[in-house]
């Protein structure tokens, strides 16, 4: 029993590792403590550092150039591209058959209308002529012969109506022959350029062959195509300019001679006709026009150089040059400000603004990429902008 009685020592082991537990949560937790205010601090950093970046970025001063917005009598046009082609233009060809014996062109020259161009042989169809020449003149006294004796009553008028319509056939076969005969005398149909020849001396040519072609030169037609919302804004004798890329800087006026009678039913599309005087005869059948419509004058339009206008996606936009009080120094603020506009017709580098815009405004010309709405400028317009107009573009290529 003494055993029993005798108090054991209490184990030590449980309180240690209530200690050591104790401590390592503590350890932890100043741990998790320093990394959250660590986090915390270096956002904090970051954004002070970042608002020092943006307010020095807002606060930068950018050089632009600038102009400004201006009314103009302006000639708003409809713009299409078409081809030139010969008011009168063939292939010369042969209406009989026969050998070529003289060629009285020299290829490229201008021609008179009724001109002889080729002769072919016609030395058979002579022949054929004498014969029914003979023939006529023995027709011409058979019936001679005839009247006389139906006036006295001594034939009879069946006999007379005979020799009367053998001189007939006589005359027709004289005359069918004379006409071949000057069918084998090829001529120009009308005046005009005639191009380089397809035949020889001596060839021989059927009918439908292709000689040389002949082109009218002055005036010419110039055929184009406008959708059909512009047909209201058309009429016979309206004015177009015309200008050809083997011409640049020059333009050629002519007016509208004709509207087509109907829509293409496939491209919605209204032909249109312009006739075009060539008294230069520079222009050729053939060639490629870019060709202006002219509609009638507006006043009073706002315009602007075409570089201040910023097209994208979600609309045109201007910058806007507005001031903005002044600094430190008593000098004037400058401020960009972006307004978005619509647009109408470009001409000569320029460009009609139809909303948001007034005639006196001062817009900014070059640098607008590196704005956004209230940036502070300053206008320096010593650099001057190359044209973008495609002549200016051509001679810069070149």
């Amino acid at each position: 029993m003494d055993h029993l009685l005798t108090e054991k020592p209490k184990p030590t082991s449980n309180s240690a590792h209530k200690k050591a537990l104790k401590k390592r949560m503590t350890i932890m937790v100043i741990t998790v403590v320093i990394i959250i205010g660590s986090v915390l601090g270096i956002h904090a950093l970051e954004k002070f550092i970042i608002g020092k970046m943006v307010a020095k970025f807002v606060s930068r001063t950018v050089f632009i150039s600038a102009s400004r917005s201006k009314t103009e009598t302006w000639t708003p046009m409809l713009s299409a591209v078409g081809s030139l082609v010969a008011v009168n233009g063939v292939e010369v060809s042969p209406e009989q058959p026969g050998m070529i014996t003289e060629i009285l062109f020299n290829s490229g020259e201008i021609v008179a209308a009724g001109q002889p161009l080729i002769k072919l042989d016609t030395s058979t169809d002579q022949e054929d002529l004498k014969n029914f020449e003979a023939q006529l003149s023995l027709a011409q006294l058979k019936y001679n012969q005839q009247a006389s004796l139906f006036k006295s009553r001594s034939t009879s008028e069946i006999s007379l109506d005979e020799a009367r319509a053998q001189l007939q056939q006589a005359n027709a076969a004289k005359a069918r022959t004379q006409v071949i005969i000057n069918q084998k005398t090829i001529k120009a149909p009308f005046a005009g350029k005639i191009g380089i020849r397809k035949a020889n001396l001596g060839q021989y040519v059927s009918p439908g062959n292709s000689l040389v072609t002949l082109q009218s030169m002055n005036p010419l037609y110039v055929q184009f195509s406008l959708p059909e919302q512009n047909i209201r804004h058309l009429f016979v004798g309206q004015p177009i300019e015309v200008k050809i890329d083997n011409f640049p800087g020059e333009t050629f006026k002519g007016k509208i001679s004709a509207l087509d009678a109907e829509v293409n039913v496939k491209t919605r599309n209204l032909l249109i006709e312009a006739t075009l005087p060539n008294d230069s005869m520079k222009l050729y059948p053939g060639m490629f026009a870019n060709i202006n419509v002219l509609l009638p004058e507006q006043k009073n339009v706002v315009t602007v150089p075409e570089t201040a206008v910023t097209f994208s996606l979600f609309g045109d936009s201007i910058f806007v040059i507005e001031a903005a009080g002044k600094d430190k120094d008593g000098k004037q603020i400058l401020k960009a400000k972006e307004r978005y506009i619509s647009t109408g017709e470009r001409k000569n580098n320029r460009i009609a603004i139809k909303t948001n815009l007034k005639a006196g405004e001062v817009v900014v010309t070059s640098g607008q990429l590196k704005l956004t709405d209230d940036t502070e400028v300053i206008i320096n317009n010593s650099v001057k902008l190359p044209s973008m107009s495609p002549e200016a573009v051509k001679k810069d290529r070149s």
